[in-house]
């Protein structure tokens, strides 16, 4: 298209954008570019191509954000293979393909070739009739010459000597106390709020800038601080809960009193969590939590001695709403009423009353027999409820139904049933022989502890029917302790500031709750899980976390306004976007070719963007298919662990929940991690990507946000499983966060396409999980970026300031800053900036 101009120029940016990987905002191409391949090209927001430009896209290119190419470039990322042990012509010899990246705020100027293989840094210079070979060059570069090499050194270090922090807010922390500390630097971090420092109560004296304090520690070691603002917690006031409020309610389930060392043992704890994480899976016209509670019934129905027991601690603390709404105890406790009300139906309608189900038993009708196979069949843990009825009152008949029953019951889960009737009635010899069904070879899934749903089948068994007989005869070893705890945490108590204030602040005495600062603690606190313990949360996804977080935004901008200076703080996305949205696969089987590429279309046709983000299992088969693929899409390649020693460094990770792996351990597994790029934080709902907190301190682990399962079993074809979330994920988007949604490469995508299509993506940014994470690094990580004053712009008035420059401190450039201002009169203020390593901006003027 060769209209000359701004007509042509957003003509091209309007009719190309469906053919590129990625075509973003306010790229201008000029009259005369070539693209070759373009849907492997990325052009990143405000890129500018100029006349003549060929770029061919064999591999994966991407051009960052406000890069300029000159008239006449040469981007390449293919080349022939000219190896010197190869006999052919060249003409008779394939191509080799290496990406090209050229990072943000790269000048490029005319007459460049860049070849495969290159990877040029943010800020970088090339001069004209430069050829850049392959190979890493580091930002702010100054490239020359053929092959091009550095012609000019960076700039040089800034002089920080005539510098000084600007502090209008200091964290102050009571000496020795480290969980202070740490949390006045995690909310530093959160807040995104450089400006405001941290030291202990006798550290150094205050900048000469500082105007207000936040006291960390008790009243009693309150501070005397002269000329200052001092903000102190307060533990003063009445309890109160509120719906507003809602507390993070974390399910864990605990199997104990069971020797590891047994194959029973092993399969049963894989049984028991597939059984139960599929009870969280269920479709949503039912509640989650009522399949957990009837499916945990049922495995403390088969123990004799703890049955009923059980049934009342599972009903007692988590409440019969939770199982169904519309039900209390007793309407629930009719269906164990089912089998006989079934039975009994068949019985008077072969008008055999008198003889009862002795004489079904004895003579039954092939007709009736079918009946109640397929009765059974359908529900088997019917069989389960009867004999738990029949067992003491007509255990002879309770037995001979289930020898009836016996040899049609082939299913793992109808085996399942069976074994446990069996240890209901006290045939310990009929129970050994159902579970040497269950563990016979031709049952057991390779290389893990679980087992098939039948022995021709590749399918696995999830019914806790299975998981209930395995706990039965689990615990005839150790009988002493309940086989299932189900613990639901209470709510957290929210504590008023003041008797006569209603709410976290009093803003005239320059009080802060202290059960805020304890419950924003607890709400990002890593769980803590015993050696048998698993966590089944769908309450994670609770706004609470991010409620308190702006109440903590507000403190802050009070702080600043008491005291007549402004509130700096920095947006996580780039300038012009406020969100962020992901996409995961667990790559756990193999993928086809052709479901790939669909994947990679929706991307690119619903997305406008790479977004995907492959968690694969370390050695698996399917790995390099799926691999060899992923630089060419701009994809990211993650690791799936069975175990913390899996783990990779600098790779995303996230824990594998087949039975043969560790699964998510909780606060023990990330503290274990070996400096991963960053990992899946489980339970724990953050608003964008942080450091963990555990006990009682910072992690050095960078978390992402808990993801959105798109669906909850392979076979899914609708959205339903992912509307159960639906709220939380468009909340996760409205308040500005990273929103991950979780699929598998051989699942129906269309359910991905109809989720992207009802969403307004206007102003959400598209990237891949790590490529979020590192933009949350490189803005809110410890002392990357710090705000100074030059001693010649203090004022006279003890630190008034004029101006302030931003740094980043840690050699890394920031393309399209946004830095947002809470100005002392109320007003908002916003810059966009492109921050270089040690290039100052200056970023405030008050007049």
């Amino acid at each position: 298209m060769n209209v000359p101009g701004e007509e042509g120029i957003q003509l091209r940016e309007e009719r190309y954008r469906p053919f590129f990987h990625r075509l973003g905002r306010d790229v201008r191409i000029l009259n005369g570019c070539y693209f070759s391949t373009p849907w492997r090209i990325v052009l990143d927001d405000n890129a500018g191509i100029n006349q003549g430009a060929i770029i061919e896209g064999s591999s994966a290119i991407r051009i960052g954000r406000n890069v300029r190419i000159g008239h006449r470039c040469f981007v390449h990322s293919a080349n022939h293979d000219t190896s010197d042990d190869d006999p052919r012509a060249f003409f008779e010899r394939g191509y080799t393909c290496s990406p090209v990246y050229i990072g943000d705020n790269v000048l490029i100027s005319a007459n460049v070739s860049i070849m495969p293989g290159a990877n040029i840094g943010d800020g970088a210079f090339v001069a004209a009739g430069a050829v850049v070979t392959s190979g890493d060059y580091p930002a702010m570069v100054r490239l020359g010459g053929v092959p091009a090499t550095s012609i000019i050194g960076s700039p040089s270090q800034q002089e920080n000597a005539k510098l000084i922090p600007y502090t209008p807010i200091v964290f102050m922390t009571p000496v020795g106390d480290s969980q202070a500390t740490d949390a006045a630097r995690l909310l530093k971090m959160i807040l995104g709020a450089p400006g405001v420092t941290i030291i202990e109560q006798d550290d150094a004296p205050l900048p000469p800038t500082a105007k207000a304090v936040l006291w960390f520690g008790s009243e009693a070691d309150e501070p005397l601080l002269d000329n200052l603002s001092v903000w102190t917690f307060s533990g003063k006031g009445p309890l109160t809960t509120s719906d507003e409020w809602p507390y993070r309610r974390t399910i864990k389930t605990t199997v104990t009193g069971f020797n590891d060392r047994f194959q029973l043992n092993e399969t049963m704890r894989a049984q028991f969590f597939l059984a139960s994480n599929r009870a969280l899976k269920a479709p949503k016209r039912t509640h989650p939590e009522a399949r957990l509670v009837w499916s945990i019934f049922i495995l403390l129905a088969a123990d004799d001695k703890h049955g009923e027991e059980g049934w009342n601690h599972v009903f007692n603390r988590v409440g019969p709403t939770l199982i169904d709404p519309q039900a209390d105890g007793v309407g629930w406790r009719s269906r164990l009423n089912a089998p006989e009300t079934i039975l009994q139906s068949t019985i008077d309608a072969r008008q055999v009353q008198d003889e009862g189900l002795s004489n079904f038993i004895d003579a039954p009708s092939y007709a009736d027999f079918r009946k109640v196979r397929a009765v059974f069949h359908g529900a088997p843990e019917l069989l389960v409820h009867f004999v738990a009825q029949k067992r003491h009152s007509a255990a002879d008949v309770a037995r001979a139904f289930v020898e009836f029953i016996a040899p049609h019951m082939n299913t793992a889960a109808r085996l399942g049933a069976l074994g446990c009737a069996y240890v209901l009635l006290g045939d310990d010899e009929a129970a050994d022989r159902v579970l040497d069904l269950l563990f016979a070879p031709e049952r057991q899934v390779p290389e893990t502890n679980l087992i098939k749903t039948l022995p021709e089948s590749e399918s696995i068994d999830y019914s806790p029917l299975l998981s209930g007989f395995l706990i039965a005869m689990a615990l005839k070893r150790d009988s002493k302790v309940l086989p299932i705890m189900l613990d639901v945490e209470t709510p957290l108590e929210w504590r008023l500031a003041t008797e006569d204030s209603p709410g976290f602040l009093d803003v005239k005495k320059k009080k802060v709750s202290r059960s805020m600062l304890d419950n924003w603690l607890a709400l990002q606190a890593i769980p803590v899980l015993g050696v048998s313990s698993i966590l089944l949360d769908d309450g994670c996804y609770a706004p609470a976390l991010m409620n308190l977080e702006k109440i903590w935004r507000d403190l802050m901008i009070a702080m600043s306004k008491d005291v007549g200076a402004p509130f700096i703080s920095f947006a996580p996305w780039p300038s012009g976007y406020h969100a962020c949205i992901a996409l995961r696969y667990d790559v756990d089987r193999p993928a086809s070719a052709a479901a790939i590429r669909r994947i990679m279309q929706i991307q690119v046709q619903r997305l406008n963007g790479a977004a995907g983000s492959w968690y694969y299992l370390e050695g698996a088969p399917q790995n390099e298919a799926v691999k060899g693929i992923l630089n060419d899409w701009g994809q990211e390649a993650g690791l799936h662990m069975r175990c913390v020693s899996d783990s990779s460094r600098y790779v995303g990770v996230t824990a594998h929940s087949a039975a043969n792996s560790e699964y998510w351990r909780g606060l023990d597994q990330i503290k274990k991690l070996e400096s991963p790029a960053y990992a899946e934080a489980m339970g724990v709902n953050f608003l964008t990507p942080r450091l963990g907190w555990g006990d009682g301190g910072i992690l050095d682990v960078w978390l992402t946000p808990p993801h959105y399962p798109l669906e909850g079993s392979t076979s899914d074809t609708t959205t339903d499983y992912f509307d159960i979330l639906n709220h939380q994920f468009k909340e996760q988007l409205r308040r500005g966060g990273l929103a991950i949604i979780n699929s598998h490469p051989d699942c129906n995508q269309e359910i991905l396409e109809i989720v992207i299509d009802r969403l307004d993506l206007e102003g959400v940014w598209v990237a891949t999980v790590g490529n979020a994470v590192e933009r949350v690094k490189s803005i809110y990580g410890p002392e990357n970026i710090g705000l100074k004053i030059r001693n010649d712009a203090l004022g006279d008035n003890n630190g008034v300031v004029d101006l302030v420059d931003i740094y980043s401190e840690s050699a890394v450039a920031i393309s399209d800053l946004v830095v947002e201002i809470c100005t002392p009169d109320g007003g908002t203020l916003s810059c966009n900036l492109q921050l270089l390593p040690n290039a100052p901006r200056q970023i405030f003027d008050p007049n």
